[in-house]
């Protein structure tokens, strides 16, 4: 093989090789600076400025209503007249459930987040009904999904931008039948100002298996 051709092959490997290093770089770059900018601008509008590594820690908290206490969705709350749309997705693990909400927040306004308040699997599932019962604050509140999704909408940190707020509901069979499961449905299908939208994601069991592989 004539070695000038050798030489110009590997010239273009290299080539396309620093190429895609450089696009991959931009990426991420840019990937960097929007995360340091959502991050610079929620910090301004939470006052958690002068304590950036605290805020950093919550943020990734389970909680819902986030940097708050655990009570907070407890507190009165009034939604706010025009938007975001109070939104609960109901879906099981290995879904798709995550993809599908940023897909639907990025297309109504800001992308954000919908996060698991009701347990990720079906022992959290328990204990969150269960402590909805027995605790004597929480059990005031059979329309708990209706305080929690008003606080979410208030009090998402990007609300002016948002066009969907609210959060994911595993629909496991062992509390589907709970009690104060039974009472968030009622509530959701009782709220009328405004009307909460509820989508149910359901995926090929075939694929929720290949998933899990």
């Amino acid at each position: 093989m004539n070695p000038k051709y050798i030489k110009t092959t590997l010239s273009r490997s290299y080539q396309r090789l620093i190429m895609f290093l450089m696009v991959l770089a931009i990426v991420i770059a840019g990937k960097l600076i929007s995360t340091l900018y959502i991050f610079d601008h929620e910090l301004e509008l939470t006052n958690s400025n002068q304590n950036p590594i605290m805020y950093v820690k919550n943020y990734f908290d389970l909680d819902i209503i986030g940097r708050e206490d655990a009570y907070s969705w407890t507190k009165p709350c009034s939604f706010r007249p025009n938007s975001p749309q109070p939104v609960v997705l109901f879906a099981l693990g290995r879904s798709g459930s995550s993809i599908t909400w940023d897909t639907m927040s990025t297309l109504t306004g800001q992308r954000n987040i919908a996060n698991e308040i009701t347990g990720g699997n079906p022992w959290s599932s328990i204990e969150f009904f269960d402590q909805l019962q027995n605790d004597t604050v929480y059990q005031q509140f059979s329309n708990w999904t209706i305080q929690r999704l008003c606080h979410v909408q208030r009090k998402g940190m990007r609300k002016d931008m948002d066009g969907i707020a609210g959060f994911q509901w595993k629909p496991f069979a062992s509390t589907w039948n709970h009690p104060y499961a039974i009472k968030g449905l009622e509530a959701i299908a009782a709220a009328n100002d405004p009307i909460v939208k509820v989508v149910y994601l359901r995926r090929n069991p075939l694929d929720v298996k290949a998933s899990n592989l």
